[in-house]
């Protein structure tokens, strides 16, 4: 399914870049692209807020505690306030 939900992703950004160059006004133009990776997780919808955090959340928290500790230039976007 990740695998799907990522074909889809990169998808949606190729149209962006094609539907956004047709916008450029010279050919010397430059169309400057930010991606920015993102997942989540649907807060209580296949499993509880609980069961969530224990076999998903808690490793990905603390995993991306220590990269950002490592590396301070790092940044991290979390969408699921319930889970802070």
């Amino acid at each position: 399914m990740k695998t799907k939900s990522t074909l889809y992703a990169l998808l949606m950004i190729v149209i962006l870049c094609i539907l956004s160059s047709a916008n450029l006004n010279k050919p010397n133009d430059v169309l400057e692209m930010w991606v920015i990776p993102h997942s989540h997780c649907d807060v209580g919808w296949l499993k509880t807020v609980q069961a969530y955090f224990d076999d998903e959340v808690d490793s990905i928290l603390n995993t991306v505690v220590k990269s950002l500790s490592e590396d301070p230039t790092r940044r991290f976007n979390w969408s699921e306030i319930k889970f802070f």
